[in-house]
Parts: structure tokens; sequence; C-alpha cells
């Protein structure tokens, strides 16, 4: 997916605006840096969560950046563990 047409998913799909922020948590893949384009590219502000942290490391992460959206790669599977984290 091309940093465009996910940083249109972040606004019109997931209520993304201005300052809001986005929390990236995957291994160094090139789909972090597409990540990272799209989030700030929308104006929004990426939050880098370490990808090897516990699940319970994330979750605290997560709240306290206050990030409305998580962005995980499914390796380790990082996206399931989070969703009631990151619900959206």
């Amino acid at each position: 997916m091309k940093w465009t047409a996910l940083g249109y998913a972040l606004v019109h799909h997931y209520g993304i605006r201005p300052g809001d922020r986005v929390g990236i948590a995957m291994r160094n893949l090139p789909e972090w840096i597409v990540s990272f384009a799209a989030i700030i590219s929308v104006g929004a502000v990426s939050v880098s969560l370490n990808a090897w942290w516990t699940e319970d490391e994330l979750d605290y992460a997560i709240n306290d950046s206050g990030a409305k959206v998580l962005i995980a790669d499914t390796s380790g599977s990082r996206a399931p563990k989070h969703r009631a984290s990151a619900p959206a």
C-alpha cells in the first residue's frame, strides 16, 4: 500500500486528525517507512513502539501515548494481542 493510500485510510476510515497519535509496532520492514510517511503526511504524530516489547509493555505504551490507531505487522501476533488497547 502506498503511503498516500494509507494516509487516506487513516483520515477517512479511522478518523485521524492533525495532532492525533498513531502507533507503529513492527519489525524493520519497508512498511514501517510507508506507515511513518502516511502518518506525518496527514499531520498526525508517529509513536514508534518497540516491536520486541511484551504485551503488557506495548499496552502500557499505547495507552500512555494516547495512540488512536496502532499499525502493526502480523509476525509474532503483535496486531491481534493489542486490539483491546487500540481497537480502531
